[in-house]
């Protein structure tokens, strides 16, 4: 007898019921997952939870006859101990209700599933403590499904806090949503308060647009809250849309807020609301702004008062404004410059460079919308005349070579000469400055 006939036999081993269902669950034979839905509710109750993820991915499964079994099989899961289960699932049922291959025979289903899930009002809550950690899918979903279940007062509830969301396609689908259940929405308990907090100023300007359009504008209070409000558009279409009485409340309060140094961002909307109402004394306001000791308000100074200056006063206004210690301020100059808006000669910015040595880098910076042998002759200028720090300098003069090469026309014998002229001063001033003319 051979030797390997006296080895002891391997014992059988036990039956698997886990095993056996999630082979054939996950089988590519149609036939096999569907007779392993079959015989779910068979399975030990320990196992139902296991099985939940494979049952939900069943109830898309490309085959009908496994969905239909999917479908027979969901009743066994519909179990409160298996809550927790359900939980984790959450992604996996969001995917299911956006739709599939069980849109059209899985209405039923569906309505078994949110029933389940959201019809207590004690699991909708826990289902919304766990939604953070479950991602944006989810908590959109339950926040939906929140707006129809519960009492009146939890639905309202659930619309509010959409509204407050820093989610701005929830807030929106909870505006239009509140639009469509009453026409008297704003009156709801709460919903004003709600739109006031809300993280995105467009939603509160479109619930003034849409109650607009049905003859409805906001109290006076109101109206004049939201004017001094930091969201321009809002100001400018409650400026447009205000009636004379609105308009006189609305320019007393600026010039209280100005007359008595008020919040910064007060003094920046009396402002903006002076300019739109063309207030007479509007000129000697946005003067007084230019020499506020906040940069905010010496920019807006600037921004609304370029428009009417008349050429003298631009270039005056521009010249502070370059010269101004804000960097903001500054950039608004710039920007100005950039965008034709007012108009300086370079031989006006180098004057400017040399009464005030501060402003250097903002007159290098305005001479970059130069043609290249104007700007180069002039920037050459700045740099040697004004101690601009060695780093930035260098930056300059590189930007410099690199403007003058990419040129389409070669300068003209005037300025060949006064940029020769401009480079000899760099060398003897600074002559750790290099610049190539080429």
């Amino acid at each position: 007898m051979p030797w390997w006939s006296l080895a002891p036999a391997t014992p059988p081993q036990p039956p698997d019921p886990w095993r056996d269902f999630h082979r054939r669950c996950v089988d590519s034979n149609g036939r096999e997952r569907e007779a392993a839905l079959r015989e779910l509710p068979q399975l030990p109750a320990e196992l139902h939870g296991r099985a939940l993820p494979l049952a939900l991915a069943r109830l898309n499964d490309w085959v009908p006859q496994v969905r239909a079994a999917a479908l027979r099989a969901l009743p066994a899961l519909l179990r409160d101990d298996l809550e927790p289960d359900w939980i984790a699932a959450l992604p996996a049922v969001v995917r299911l209700m956006g739709g599939g291959r069980w849109a059209e025979d899985g209405t039923a289903a569906r309505d078994a599933i949110q029933h389940f899930l959201l019809q207590s009002s004690q699991r909708r809550a826990a289902l919304l403590a766990c939604a953070p950690q479950l991602g944006l899918p989810v908590q959109r979903w339950l926040a939906v499904q929140s707006w129809h279940y519960g009492s009146s007062a939890e639905r309202l509830q659930a619309l509010s806090q959409a509204l407050q969301s820093a989610d701005a396609r929830l807030a929106g689908q909870a505006l239009r949503r509140l639009q469509v259940q009453s026409d008297d929405w704003p009156a709801l308990d709460g919903i004003r308060q709600a739109l006031a907090r809300a993280h995105f100023p467009g939603l509160r300007l479109a619930a003034l647009r849409h109650e607009q359009v049905r003859g409805r504008m906001p109290p006076q209070e109101e109206a004049i809250e939201l004017a001094f409000g930091r969201h321009g558009a809002t100001r400018e279409w409650l400026l447009f849309h205000a009636d004379a009485a609105l308009k006189q409340q609305l320019r007393a309060r600026a010039e209280r807020l100005l007359d008595a140094n008020g919040p910064v961002d007060g003094q920046l909307a009396a402002l903006k609301i002076l300019r739109v109402l063309k207030d007479e004394a509007l000129p000697a306001r946005l003067h007084a702004a230019f020499n506020h000791p906040v940069a905010r308000l010496r920019e807006l100074g600037y921004v609304l008062g370029l428009p009417d200056a008349d050429e003298s006063q631009a270039a005056a206004l521009t010249f502070r404004a370059l010269a101004d210690p804000s960097p903001r301020v500054r950039r608004a100059a710039l920007t100005a410059l950039a965008r034709g808006r007012v108009s300086l000669a370079a031989e006006e910015l180098l004057g400017l460079s040399r009464r005030e040595p501060r402003a250097a880098p903002a007159v290098l910076n305005a001479l970059a919308h130069f043609e290249p042998f104007t700007r180069a002759t002039a920037a050459l200028s700045v740099l040697a005349e004004q101690p601009v720090e060695p780093h930035a300098a260098a930056e300059h003069l590189r930007a410099l070579e690199r403007a003058v090469a990419r040129s389409l026309y070669a300068p003209t014998r005037e300025q060949a000469e006064a940029l020769q002229q401009a480079v000899q001063v760099l060398r003897q001033r600074r002559p750790e400055l290099s610049f190539a003319v080429t």
